[in-house]
């Protein structure tokens, strides 16, 4: 797992050393790809030598706005 900041964005990365492969996503990895996007992120899956999902939100300006 990675958590870091770049580009005025802070991005968290989970990784696991699985098989990989083709996989249709299901319910939750759909409600969480919504809910980051309702931020204005972006959640990218992976799946070519295990699977990777990085999830990416802008962050925001000292002072709230």
């Amino acid at each position: 797992m990675h958590l870091g900041r770049q580009n005025g964005q802070c991005y968290l990365e989970i990784r696991d050393d699985g098989q990989g492969g083709v996989q249709l996503e299901g319910n939750g990895l759909r409600g969480m790809r919504e809910r980051v996007e309702s931020l204005g992120g972006r959640l990218d899956r992976d799946t070519h030598q295990g699977t990777c999902i990085r999830i990416t939100l802008p962050v925001g300006r000292a002072g709230g706005s």
